[in-house]
C-alpha cells in the first residue's frame, strides 16, 4: 500500500505534514491494520523533512520525483544549487525512487478543469501513442526498465479509457520479458541488488 496525503494537502508546513503524516499512518492503521511502504507526495516534490519523515516512519520507497524516465535511484538529500555554480548531489539516503512522470499519468490529459494548463478533452488515440511510444522505447532500449503508469479509479475507471487501458496491457503482453509487479517488490529488489549506496 502507498501513502498520498491524508486530504491531498499540496504543501504544508514541515511540522503540518509531520501532523498529517502521523494522523494519517494512524487511521490506515486502525482501519486496515496495516502502514504503508511507498509514498507520492501530493504536491510531487520533496523536501529533506519529508526524506527524513520517510525514513523515520522506515518507508521503503518514494515515487514522487522525476530524475529518470524508467530506472529507479536513490533519494537524496540536501542537494544545492546556484546561479552561479554547478548543480551538487547531496547523500542518498535507503529509500528508493520510482520515478513519475506527467506523461505516463491520466489526470492531466483527461481531467476537466478550469486551468488552463490541464487539457481535459486531449484524444485517447493521442495518450495512447504516448504511453505505447514510451513503453516501446523502454522495452528496447533500458535494461530492467520500470514503467510507472499513474491511474486514477475516477478517470480512467471511465468506459472508454478502460478499453484503453486494456489495449495497453494488451500490447505490452505481447513483448517478451514483461511483467506486472506492486512497486514495493521493486524496491525490495533494488534494494537486493544495490544494497551500497554511494557516498
Amino acid at each position: 500500500m502507498g501513502y498520498h496525503g491524508y486530504a491531498h494537502e499540496a504543501d504544508p508546513e514541515p511540522e503540518e505534514e509531520a501532523r498529517i503524516f502521523d494522523r494519517a499512518l494512524a487511521a490506515l492503521k486502525r482501519l486496515l491494520d496495516t502502514k504503508p511502504v511507498g509514498y507520492r507526495f501530493p504536491g510531487l516534490d520533496l523536501a529533506d523533512h519529508t526524506v527524513d519523515k520517510l525514513i523515520e516512519e522506515d518507508f521503503l520507497y518514494d515515487s514522487s520525483l522525476m530524475g529518470d524516465d524508467f530506472r529507479p535511484y536513490r533519494v537524496r538529500k540536501g542537494d544545492q544549487w546556484s546561479l552561479d555554480g554547478p548543480y551538487k548531489f547531496g547523500t542518498e539516503t535507503e529509500i528508493v525512487e520510482i520515478p513519475f512522470s506527467w506523461y505516463l499519468d491520466d489526470w492531466p490529459a483527461f481531467t476537466f478543469s478550469w486551468e488552463p494548463f490541464r487539457y481535459a478533452f486531449t484524444s485517447i488515440d493521442t495518450i495512447y501513442q504516448y504511453w505505447v511510444r514510451q513503453f516501446d522505447y523502454m522495452h528496447g532500449n533500458v535494461r530492467n526498465g520500470v514503467y510507472t503508469l499513474c491511474i486514477h479509479p475516477q478517470v480512467t475507471g471511465r468506459a472508454h479509457l478502460v478499453m484503453m487501458l486494456e489495449d495497453l496491457i494488451i500490447h505490452m503482453r505481447r513483448k517478451s520479458n514483461v511483467r506486472f509487479c506492486q512497486l514495493k517488490t521493486i524496491a525490495e529488489e533494488c534494494n537486493k541488488n544495490q544494497p551500497v549506496l554511494r557516498k
